[in-house]
C-alpha cells in the first residue's frame, strides 16, 4: 500500500520528505517489538477484545459490501471477509482450541507468502532478488515458530503475530527511507523498489 502512495506522490516529494518514511518506519518496529515481548511476559497490555471486535466489525463491513464487487473482486471480499470473521470468533472464544487453530491459520499464511516470494524471486531473479528470497526464508521460519510450542498461551498467538507483522513492515519501510534519499534528480519512484 505504502508503494501506490509514493508512486502518486512523485520522486520530488518523496525525496524531500523521506525523513516521514524513517519516523514512520521506527515507529512501526518499536511498536511491533514492545507487542512482541508483551507476548511472553506473562502479563498482556495489548487489548486483544477490542481487536477482536474491530475485526469483526471490519468482517461484517467487507461481507456487507462484497455483493456489490465485481469479477474476482467479489470471490475477494468474501474471501478476505469470510477470514477476519473466523479468526475474530476465534479471538473473542478465547479456548484453548482457538490458540491452536489461531497458530495453524495465521502460520499457514505466513508459510504461503514465504512461498511465494521465494519462488517469484527465484524465477524473476530481478535485483536484490537474493534479499526477497532471504525475507521469503525468514516468513516461512516465523510459520514454523507459530506451529510450534510457543506461542502456549490465548494471548501469545495473536500479539506474536501482530508484532512481527508491524516489525517486518518497519523494516521494509526503513529500506524504503534509505532508498528514497538516495534518488537523484531526474529518477523515478519505481527504483525505490527494484
Amino acid at each position: 500500500m505504502i508503494q501506490i502512495a509514493l508512486l502518486l506522490f512523485g520522486a520530488n516529494f518523496v525525496r524531500r520528505h523521506a525523513y516521514l518514511l524513517g519516523i514512520m518506519g521506527l515507529l512501526w518496529l518499536v511498536v511491533g517489538l514492545v507487542i512482541f515481548v508483551d507476548a511472553f511476559d506473562g502479563v498482556r497490555y495489548f487489548p486483544l477484545r477490542l481487536f477482536g471486535v474491530l475485526l469483526l466489525i471490519e468482517s461484517v463491513i467487507t461481507l456487507s459490501v462484497a455483493s456489490s464487487g465485481i469479477g474476482a473482486q467479489k470471490a475477494v471480499l468474501y474471501f478476505k471477509g469470510g477470514g477476519f470473521f473466523l479468526i475474530s470468533l476465534l479471538i473473542l472464544a478465547n479456548e484453548t482450541i482457538s490458540n491452536m487453530l489461531l497458530s495453524i491459520i495465521l502460520g499457514m499464511a505466513y508459510f504461503v507468502m514465504g512461498l511465494l516470494q521465494m519462488a517469484s524471486a527465484w524465477v524473476v531473479r530481478f535485483p536484490n532478488w537474493r534479499t526477497a528470497f532471504g525475507f521469503g526464508l525468514a516468513k516461512i521460519g516465523f510459520a514454523l515458530f507459530m506451529f510450534g510450542p510457543y506461542p502456549s498461551h490465548y494471548s501469545a498467538t495473536i500479539s506474536v503475530f501482530i508484532g512481527i507483522t508491524l516489525m517486518m513492515g518497519g523494516i521494509v519501510t526503513l529500506n524504503v527511507f534509505l532508498r528514497a534519499r538516495q534518488l537523484k534528480d531526474g529518477t523515478s519512484v519505481f527504483d525505490l523498489f527494484l
